[in-house]
C-alpha cells in the first residue's frame, strides 16, 4: 500500500475527531427559514473526498446548500479556526447583487480554496454562515461544523531545504 493510505489508516484509528464531511436531509438540515445547508465536505484539487490533506495539498471545502422558496439575495461566509478555537480568517463570497434581485429556489453550491503550504500541521474546524448587507443580518451561523486535519511529513513537507546532497 502507498503511503497515503498507510496515513489514512493511521489517522482514523487513532484519537483525532475526522468528520471532515457532513450531510443531512432537509428536514435536519441547519440553516434559516429559507436556506438550508445539505453538505459540507473537503476535496483535493482532483476532487477526491479526503479526511486530511498534506500541508503543501490545496484544500477545497465544499458547501451544498437549498434555497427552499425564492428569496431576496444573500452572501456567505466561511470562518477558520485552529484546534485552541482561534479565529484564523474568513472569506466572503465575493459577488455583487443588486438590492432587487431575488435568489430562485434550488440548490446550490460554493466553496473555497485554501492554499497549500498557508497552514501548518494540525487540526481545524470551520463554521459557515449566510448573512446580508444593507442592513446587515445574520440569517444563520453553523459554528463547528467539520474539521480538517493537515498532516505534514517529511516526503511532503512545507519547510525549506536547509541541506545540500552530498
Amino acid at each position: 500500500s502507498n503511503i497515503n493510505d498507510v496515513v489514512e489508516k493511521y489517522l482514523s484509528s487513532s484519537t483525532h475527531d475526522l468528520s471532515s464531511r457532513k450531510e443531512w436531509g432537509a428536514d435536519e438540515a441547519p440553516g434559516c427559514e429559507n436556506i438550508k445547508l445539505l453538505k459540507v465536505y473537503v476535496t483535493t484539487d482532483d476532487g477526491k473526498t479526503v479526511d486530511y490533506v498534506s500541508v503543501n495539498e490545496n484544500i477545497n471545502v465544499n458547501f451544498e446548500y437549498m434555497v427552499l422558496n425564492d428569496t431576496g439575495t444573500f452572501t456567505h461566509s466561511f470562518n477558520l479556526f485552529n484546534e485552541e478555537g482561534i479565529h484564523i480568517f474568513t472569506s466572503h463570497d465575493s459577488n455583487e447583487y443588486s438590492g432587487n434581485e431575488k435568489i430562485k429556489k434550488g440548490i446550490y453550491h460554493t466553496g473555497v480554496c485554501i492554499p497549500g503550504n498557508l497552514l501548518q500541521n494540525g487540526d481545524y474546524s470551520l463554521s459557515f454562515a449566510c448573512m446580508r448587507y444593507s442592513p446587515y443580518h445574520v440569517l444563520f451561523h453553523e459554528p463547528d461544523l467539520i474539521k480538517i486535519h493537515v498532516e505534514e511529513s517529511i516526503i511532503n513537507s512545507a519547510r525549506p531545504k536547509f541541506y545540500t546532497d552530498v
